[in-house]
């Protein structure tokens, strides 16, 4: 759902676990779906739901710097246990990109977790660069 150059985006997302073995995506990238701070690049034994709401917005700019383009946006995460539902924590994330011409972005992203049980609590900051040819 979008306007005014705001979109809303809610989801659940759920990958199994037996008890003994969680599921394995080993060409996956889990910074995309399951937060930014990297917590569950391995699937818990007993699984995990992510029920997560994304708020962003994107414009369009001329600052005569060479700023053309500028996209923010705010996710939260709350993960659990697919098997049992023991809470594993909370996440924020943070995203801010622009846009420099036809070719060049630069970006940063926050993530603050707040785990529970054995999920250590971390924060993390991504700068990034990117050229496209």
């Amino acid at each position: 759902m979008g306007a005014h150059g705001f979109k809303l985006l809610a989801g659940v997302e759920t990958l199994e676990g037996d008890g003994t073995t969680g599921f394995a995506t080993p060409l996956a990238t889990l910074h995309k779906f399951q937060g930014t701070a990297d917590a569950f690049l391995t699937t818990p034994v007993n699984g995990i739901v992510d029920a997560y709401g994304t708020l962003s917005y994107e414009t369009k700019v001329d600052t005569g710097i060479g700023l053309t383009a500028v996209s923010a946006a705010v996710t939260y995460h709350d993960f659990e246990t697919e098997r049992g539902s023991t809470s594993l924590g909370s996440e924020w994330d943070v995203e801010v990109t622009g846009r420099f011409g036809d070719r060049w972005t630069a970006g940063v992203k926050y993530a603050s977790l707040d785990g529970d049980g054995p999920i250590a609590d971390r924060d993390k900051i991504w700068v990034s660069v990117g050229f496209t040819y």
